[in-house]
């Protein structure tokens, strides 16, 4: 009698856990996502004659990226020595560098967000980025238009529109006594009136297209900072319609003089110089020595591509930090389970740990693209 061999059955597919196949399958898909815009990036940075370079125009901070990227390969270090950890059921060495890799996730956000201030601050923003001299000189009189009215919230309190608040600061300055004129507060007012009406000037002028980007650029270089308030005892000037002026704003043309209090010439808007003598003055007053708004106002310049340039920047810096925080969550879920972290939790730690060397792996892709190539082309 013939016996048949029993069958033995065997088990087919790939040899690990069905968590870790899917967390490789993920991050396949996480690849390709990024690769877009990488691409992206590479096509528009090489196809784009003119592409932002320079990294004091782009506030792109070299310095900066490099620390970032050796915190993030330190990070994805102490990530592997917890991991190792764990398979030694050395759980308590495990949630220390865990912890560690958590500090340094901190860090590299705190200088990602140091960098986007930059970024805000001098609106480096897509849609908000000069491309020829008209969008310059017209994010100067914004610029202007914003330093001047938070200015104006500051001397005067209260929720009423600008030129509610304009009224208030003219009676205030009607009804001040006579030996109050040159007061601390008094000063500030007329100053801040100084720091209007040269910006009423300038978007008229820049409205009307009668200036050049790079008289605008001159006028915040060298008038702004040499521009005075002056009321005087007698009248010094007549407006257009013949009323005799008192009180004037225009371009000192000595400030030695001026702040010696000798005699000096002022350029008024018109283009008249009208001679200062010292005994005529009431009150003088220095813009840019009592409220300086100059610093808030930032030069315009032009940067071809640059918006384009902001949209790729922010797109793949912003999905990256957004994948930091995705990683600091699964670690967070492990540091939760505090003195229960234990065995059962390996295969969580060890995909928690693959996603995190994938994020560690983009940025070393971005950080050369974004921070080194623009620094090499620039100085070529």
């Amino acid at each position: 009698m013939s016996h048949t061999p029993a069958k033995t059955s065997v088990k087919m597919g790939i040899p690990i856990s069905r968590a870790k196949l899917g967390m490789w399958l993920f991050l396949g898909t996480e690849i390709m996502f990024f690769t877009a815009f990488i691409g992206t990036y590479i096509v528009c940075f090489f196809g784009s004659p003119g592409w932002p370079t320079d990294t004091h125009q782009t506030h792109i901070n070299i310095a900066a990226g490099g620390i970032n990227t050796f915190v993030l390969i330190l990070s994805s270090y102490f990530v592997v020595v917890a991991h190792e950890a764990m398979g030694l059921r050395n759980f308590a060495r495990a949630r220390q560098f865990l912890i560690y890799t958590m500090v340094l996730a901190f860090v590299f956000l705190g200088i990602k967000s140091y960098e986007y201030n930059g970024k805000f601050t001098h609106n480096i923003l897509p849609g908000k980025i000069a491309e020829n001299d008209f969008q310059a000189m017209n994010n100067t009189v914004k610029a202007m238009q914003s330093a001047v009215d938070g200015q104006l919230d500051l001397l005067v309190a209260g929720s009423e529109k600008p030129h509610e608040k304009l009224v208030v600061l003219n009676k205030e300055l009607s009804d001040a006594k006579t030996g109050d004129s040159d007061s601390p507060r008094n000063r500030q007012l007329r100053a801040w009136l100084g720091w209007n009406e040269e910006f009423a000037r300038l978007r008229t002028e820049v409205s009307a297209n009668k200036l050049s980007l790079k008289q605008v650029q001159d006028r915040l270089e060298v008038d702004f900072p040499k521009t005075v308030v002056v009321d005087t005892k007698t009248s010094v000037l007549k407006a257009a319609d013949g009323r005799d002026l008192t009180h004037i704003t225009g371009t000192v043309d000595n400030l030695e003089a001026f702040k010696a209090k000798q005699a000096y010439k002022v350029k008024v808007p018109t283009g008249e110089e009208v001679s200062i003598a010292p005994d005529n003055v009431a009150s003088a007053t220095l813009l840019a020595g009592v409220i300086d708004l100059g610093h808030q106002i930032h030069h315009p310049f032009v940067m071809p591509y640059g918006n384009l340039f902001a949209s790729c920047y922010f797109l793949m810096t912003g999905f990256h930090a957004i994948h930091v925080l995705v990683g600091m969550t699964l670690f967070a879920v492990l540091l939760m389970q505090g003195r229960g972290l234990n065995e059962k939790w390996a295969d969580f730690m060890e995909n928690a740990g693959l996603y995190w060397h994938f994020v560690d792996l983009v940025w070393i892709f971005l950080f050369p693209l974004l921070y080194i190539l623009p620094g090499l082309m620039s100085a070529a």
